[in-house]
């Protein structure tokens, strides 16, 4: 009599489960709203693709933008955060969507230091000074 075959004897299913780039962003969320008494909103927009390297890689792409309610949900994009999957979840690029200064793009973040770097991005002066502008606006059109 044959042994039955396990299709799934070489998976490993781990029930730990790593932290990933949409914890984290999605944690700071709540952050913005309360600092903004809600007139702010930072949102992160979630969409898998693959990188254009050799050989392509499974590939989760993160749109930070800040979104303001009181303007027609008028939202801006401040960051692109690319987690390859093969890699999951860290390290990450973050390519900076700064539209008074070149793009610039930051490889391979490591995970004690993506929050440090995303907080160093957001504090840029021509991104902070944009934020601050969105809030202003925002609260003038209540």
């Amino acid at each position: 009599m044959e042994a039955k075959k396990n299709v799934f004897s070489n998976y490993q299913f781990n029930t730990m489960r790593k932290k990933t780039v949409f914890d984290y962003l999605t944690e700071q969320c709540k952050y913005l709203t309360i600092k903004t008494g809600g007139v702010l909103r930072m949102e992160v927009l979630v969409m898998d693709g693959c990188t254009n390297g050799n050989p392509k890689l499974s590939a989760a792409t993160y749109i930070l933008s800040v979104k303001s309610p009181q303007l027609g949900n008028f939202s801006k994009n401040y960051l692109t955060i690319t987690e390859t999957l093969d890699l999951c979840p860290f390290p990450v690029d973050i390519v900076i969507n700064d539209y008074c200064d070149d793009d610039d793009t930051i490889n391979s973040v490591s995970e004690d230091k993506f929050l440090e770097t995303i907080q160093e991005i957001l504090l840029r002066p021509s991104i902070k000074r944009s934020i601050e502008s969105l809030y202003k606006q925002s609260i003038e059109n209540k």
